[in-house]
């Protein structure tokens, strides 16, 4: 008995070494896979911010509620597509539309002016068209479904929001583009007066934006 008491009494201390050596293994092990895991979700945050800003998506368009294949920014949009009512709004805190009633009311006013000029196609609502009550829900319905589609694949800034309505073989085309909204320009801004004023001002008519090109153009630098 004597013998196996000190035979036990000798390793107690090896094993207390042992034992410590081992703990410690185990805390680096465990340290070891607390850090890649940071690291895995660092980079998997910068891979998703990389593709979410540029590569993955850049801009969505949505017609009458239905998602269109789109890779054009909405000045390409306004210049290639017929001419129509258009308007240019953006978001507030990514929840709201900035002065959406405004926007409703100048697609209606815009439609029926452009509709008396005879540069615009009278659809088959066209009633509902001109009438900003009635529109509004059609609009905010189109305007809700390419925000909501544009949020689920980008996380973003605020959101520049294009308007354009159509008709085609009367029937009424409406048309929301989305894309981030560009950053103010730094420094003084110099405005310059040219040219004639546009035929039937109050109308906002996508027809406008390639017209001014010649404007643009023949502008002095600086």
């Amino acid at each position: 008995n004597s013998l196996l008491m000190r035979s036990s009494l000798q390793l107690r201390p090896s094993m207390v070494t042992n034992l410590g050596k081992i703990t410690a293994a185990v805390h680096v092990l465990l340290w070891t896979r607390t850090v890649y895991g940071w690291a895995r979700s660092a980079i998997s945050r910068t891979e998703v911010r990389g593709l979410s800003s540029s590569d993955e998506l850049r801009y969505v368009l949505v017609c009458n509620e239905e998602v269109l294949d789109c890779q054009v920014n909405s000045e390409e949009i306004l210049k290639t597509f017929p001419r129509g009512p258009y308007t240019t709004a953006r978001t507030h805190q990514l929840r709201h539309v900035f002065e959406f009633d405004f926007h409703n009311r100048r697609i209606a006013e815009s439609a029926d002016l452009m509709v008396k000029a005879g540069t615009l196609k009278a659809a088959d609502d066209h009633k509902d068209l001109i009438n900003p009550a009635k529109l509004r829900h059609r609009y905010m319905a189109c305007m809700r479904k390419a925000i909501e589609t544009y949020r689920e694949k980008c996380q973003t800034d605020e959101l520049k929001l294009t308007t354009l309505l159509n008709v085609d073989d009367q029937k009424s085309l409406l048309y929301v583009h989305v894309q981030t909204l560009g950053k103010r320009p730094d420094g003084e801004v110099k405005i310059q007066i040219m040219g004639a004023p546009r035929s039937n001002a109050l109308a906002k008519d996508s027809a406008w934006v390639s017209d001014r090109e010649g404007l643009w153009t023949s502008r002095e630098e600086g």
